[in-house]
C-alpha cells in the first residue's frame, strides 16, 4: 500500500482481488459469499455509510433512544431453508456467530379505506374479513362464508378477490422454488442460459408449455381472464396497493410473473426482524469481517476505470473534525461488484472506446436514460396509545381521503408497526414508519407540510392514536443519505418492456483480460426488495466464482 501526505488531505493506494462498492443488501450479500467461499483470495468492501444497509439502514432519535428503520422495515423467504436462512448460514463462521437474528412473522395486512369508512383485513393463513359499519363479511380462502343478508355486489366483489389471491398463491408455489434457484437474466453467458434449463425442473409441465405466453402477460389481463371485472372496486384497489409496494407499478403496466408473486407474500409469509433491519445487516456484516474481508467506510466512489488487467476505482473521504479528507485508489484484480443504480454507474465509468462499443454499457447508458425511478416521502413516529393494535408486528394500507384525491398524496400510504416487545425501543413503546410514492424531484416547503400533515390525519384516523415524536423523510433526504440520484429509492418500476429477457443487463466484460464487473441491487433483474437485491447479490457472486448458490447453500432450496 503506498501512502502520500498533502496538506489536509491524504492519498493512498490498494489492491484487492473483489471489491464490493456499497454495502446495501445486495452489497453485503456479495461480501459476504466472496470473503467465505474464495480462501486466500482479498475481498474489499467499502460503502460511503459508516454502517451496512445502504437505503435499507436506520437511525435513532430520542431518549430514551427509539431506532427507526430509515428505508425498508419487511423481509420474505425467512422461514427455515429460505433465501434469508441459507444465506445466514452460509460459510464456516456463520455457525460461530454471537447473535442470530430473529424474525416476526407479521400475522396480517390491514386496508383502510377511509373515504369508504371500511376495513379489509387479509391474514397469512388466506382469511378475509370485510367491516363496514354494521357490515361484516368473513370469507375463507375458496371464498366461502357466512354472506346471508349482505349486498350481493359486495359478496361478489370479495370473492372475486380471493379467487385471484389464491390463485397467485398457487402459482407461486412453484415460482418461489425458481426464484432460490437464483435464475440470472436476461440471458448474458452460456452459464446464464444453463442456469434457466436447469430451473426447468421447478417448473409445472403445463406452466413450462405456456411460458413463452406468459413472460408478456400483464396482471391486469390475467386478472380479467379470472374474472375481475370493473365493478369489483375493493378487489381492484387492494391488488393495486399490492403492486404498488412490490412490482412499484399499476396492475396494467406490471408483468403476470412478477405481480403474482408481489400479491402472494402475505400467504408466504412477511417478516419482520427484531431490532429492526439493522439486525439482519449487523449479522451479514460480522459474517464478512470473521471471514477476512477488510471493511471501509465512509468511502464514496468518485471514479471507475478499465484497465487491461484489473479496474481502478477511486474513493473519496471528506474531512472531519481534525481528521484530513482522504483520496484512496483500489486496484481490482479478479472482479468488481458495484451495489450502485445504473444511474449512477453510468456516471462514475470512465469512458473509453472500448468501453463506448460495449453492448452492455451501451444498454446501461440507453436504460439511465429514459428510464426513472421513483421517490418516497416518509413518517416516522411513535404511537401514543401502544395496545392500540395487538402486540406483533403489523401491516397496514392505508387509502386516501377524498381530499388528498389527484394531490401529491393521492396514492395509498404504507404502515409498518414494530412489535410491542422490540428490544431497539424502550420497553412497550412501538415505533412506526408510513411512506407514500412521490415524483423523484425536490418538494417545496409547502409540499411537504401538505404531504406530511396528510400522512399523520390519515394514518391516525385509520389507527385510531394519535402520532407523537414526528419526523420526515422526502426525496431530497434520501438523496442526501443514499446519494442516489434526485433521491430516487426505487429502482426501475417492473414492466413487461422490463423483465426477464429484457431486464437491463447486469454483467459487464470490457475485454479478454479486464475481469468482470457484476451490478447489484435493485436497478437490475430481480429488481424491487430486500429480498430481491440479495438475490442479485447471490447472482454477482456466481458469476465472478462460477460457484452455485444452491449447491452450496448449507441445505438445497
Amino acid at each position: 500500500m503506498l501512502l502520500k501526505r498533502r496538506a489536509r488531505e491524504f492519498s493512498r493506494t490498494m489492491e484487492t482481488d473483489y471489491l464490493v462498492i456499497g454495502a446495501g443488501a445486495a452489497g453485503i450479500t456479495a461480501a459476504k459469499l466472496l470473503a467465505a467461499s474464495e480462501k486466500g483470495a482479498s475481498v474489499l468492501l467499502a460503502d460511503a455509510h459508516t454502517e451496512p444497509g445502504g437505503q435499507a439502514g436506520h437511525f435513532g432519535r430520542g431518549g430514551p433512544r427509539r431506532v427507526f428503520d430509515a428505508g425498508a422495515t419487511q423481509l420474505v423467504d425467512c422461514e427455515p431453508g429460505g433465501l434469508q436462512d441459507l444465506l445466514l448460514g452460509f460459510g464456516a463462521q456463520a455457525r460461530t456467530r454471537a447473535f442470530q437474528p430473529v424474525f416476526h412473522r407479521i400475522p396480517r395486512l390491514t386496508h383502510h379505506f377511509l373515504v369508504e369508512g371500511a376495513t379489509l383485513t387479509l391474514d397469512a393463513h388466506g382469511m378475509l374479513l370485510f367491516e363496514q359499519g354494521n357490515t361484516r363479511c368473513e370469507l375463507n380462502a375458496q371464498g366461502a362464508g357466512a354472506v346471508e343478508g349482505l349486498p350481493h355486489a359486495l359478496v361478489e366483489d370479495l370473492r372475486a378477490l380471493q379467487h385471484v389471491l389464491a390463485v397467485c398463491e398457487r402459482e407461486a408455489a412453484w415460482m418461489w422454488k425458481v426464484f432460490k434457484g437464483v435464475p440470472r437474466f436476461p440471458l448474458q453467458t452460456a452459464s446464464d442460459v444453463a442456469r434457466a434449463l436447469s430451473l426447468a425442473q421447478f417448473t409445472p409441465p403445463t406452466r413450462a408449455f405456456a411460458f413463452p405466453l406468459l413472460l408478456g402477460a400483464r396482471f391486469s389481463t390475467a386478472c380479467e381472464a379470472l374474472g375481475l371485472r370493473k365493478e369489483h372496486v375493493f378487489a381492484r384497489r387492494v391488488l393495486a396497493g399490492l403492486l404498488l409496494d412490490t412490482t412499484q407499478n399499476a396492475p396494467e403496466d406490471s408483468p403476470w410473473l412478477a405481480g403474482l408473486m408481489g400479491v402472494s407474500i402475505l400467504r408466504k409469509g412477511i417478516y419482520r426482524a427484531e431490532g429492526g433491519m439493522r439486525s439482519l445487516f449487523q449479522a451479514l456484516l460480522a459474517d464478512t469481517r470473521a471471514e477476512g474481508a477488510t471493511v471501509l467506510w465512509r468511502r464514496r466512489a468518485t471514479r471507475i476505470v478499465a484497465h487491461g488487467d484489473g479496474w481502478e476505482v477511486d474513493f473519496t473521504t471528506a474531512a472531519r473534525g481534525n481528521a484530513p479528507s482522504e483520496k484512496t485508489t483500489v486496484r481490482v484484480k479478479k472482479g468488481l461488484v458495484c451495489n450502485l443504480t445504473l444511474w449512477n454507474l453510468v456516471g462514475l465509468l470512465e469512458r473509453s472506446t472500448a468501453l463506448e462499443e460495449n453492448r452492455t454499457f451501451r444498454a446501461w447508458t440507453e436504460t439511465a436514460a429514459e428510464e426513472t425511478g421513483w421517490g418516497a416521502f416518509a413518517v416516522y413516529a411513535t404511537l401514543a396509545d401502544n395496545s392500540a393494535w395487538p402486540d406483533a408486528p403489523w401491516y397496514h394500507q392505508v387509502f386516501p381521503r377524498a381530499l388528498d384525491e389527484g394531490t401529491l398524496a393521492g396514492e395509498a400510504n404504507y404502515v409498518s408497526i414494530s412489535g410491542r416487545l422490540d428490544p431497539a425501543n424502550p420497553r412497550g413503546e412501538r415505533v412506526l414508519t408510513t411512506t407514500l410514492h412521490v415524483p423523484a424531484r425536490p418538494l417545496s416547503e409547502l409540499e411537504r407540510t401538505f404531504v406530511q400533515n396528510a400522512l399523520v390525519v390519515r394514518t391516525e384516523r385509520a389507527l385510531g392514536t394519535e402520532l407523537l415524536h414526528v419526523e420526515t423523510a422526502t426525496p431530497q433526504t434520501f438523496e442526501r443519505f443514499t446519494h442516489r440520484a434526485q433521491g430516487q429509492v426505487g429502482g426501475f418500476r417492473m414492466s413487461p418492456s422490463r423483465f426477464l429477457l429484457n431486464a437491463p443487463p447486469s454483467f459487464l466484460r470490457v475485454s479478454g483480460t479486464t475481469p468482470p464487473l457484476c451490478v447489484a441491487g435493485d436497478t437490475v433483474f430481480p429488481g424491487q426488495g430486500i429480498i430481491a437485491c440479495m438475490l442479485s447479490g447471490v447472482a454477482a457472486w456466481e458469476r465472478l466464482t462460477g460457484r452455485s448458490f444452491r449447491k452450496e447453500a448449507p441445505s438445497s432450496p
